[in-house]
């Protein structure tokens, strides 16, 4: 079943601007679910802002709207039941262009998304699907995002998983999630979640949206690949 999303007004430059530095700032940020049972705003009035090389995390509890604001920030939420209500999420593009992500086109947001901001979501198992190997599936996203051939895209996959250390690395590309292993299917999804996003050093903002257990691995993954 589809899901039909309402195209936002297209952003204007006018009344957009950053300082100098600054990559992406979210000002009074409102998300709402709402059903026929009930409706919760997930998120209220949250601000923040990052500067250029700088990393910030947002910590709380399960069900504080960590999530649900890095869906907001793609545009994700949309797809499913959120609304945002108000509120501002001015993003600098690699152009040096700076936008309102809120009231940006969803036809502006697919070259946005992988391009200038990307995610890797919060469990990297639910990435790649078990009927396909995982060499399929890294090489596919190499070669979305960064336009390569389907050879010089698995050639770059088996590089990856060579850089992280994977035993075996040409034989598990060959491979499903039955033939890897969990744990170290767990490892591959997250170098597919890595490329899956592109050149992390060719991105103006990464969203890492991740529970404490998976922290350390993608950190790991993060200062093996940078």
């Amino acid at each position: 079943m589809s899901t039909a999303i309402a195209e936002a007004p297209a952003a204007t430059r006018a009344g957009v601007a950053l300082p100098e530095g600054r990559v992406l700032q979210v000002d009074d940020l409102s998300v709402r679910f709402a059903t026929r049972e009930r409706t919760v705003d997930a998120v209220k009035h949250l601000g923040f802002h990052v500067d250029r090389g700088e990393t910030l995390a947002i910590v709380g509890e399960s069900g504080s709207g960590k999530s649900v604001t890095s869906l907001a920030l793609m545009r994700l939420v949309d797809y499913g039941g959120g609304r945002i209500l108000n509120g501002r999420m001015a993003l600098r593009r690699r152009s040096g262009e700076v936008l309102d992500l809120a009231q940006a086109s969803q036809a502006t947001m697919r070259g946005i998304r992988g391009s200038d901001v990307a995610m890797i979501f919060q469990e990297p198992m639910t990435s790649l699907n078990p009927v396909f190997t995982a060499g399929d599936q890294i090489a596919e996203a190499i070669a979305i995002h960064q336009g390569k051939s389907q050879a010089a895209a698995r050639a770059e996959a088996l590089r990856m998983l060579e850089l992280v250390r994977i035993p075996e690395a040409r034989g598990v590309l060959r491979r499903r999630e039955d033939g890897v292993g969990t744990a170290g299917f767990d490892l591959v999804a997250a170098v597919h979640h890595q490329h899956a996003v592109g050149d992390l050093g060719h991105h103006a903002h990464v969203v890492r949206d991740e529970e404490h257990a998976h922290v350390h691995l993608l950190l790991q993954l993060a200062d093996e690949l940078e």
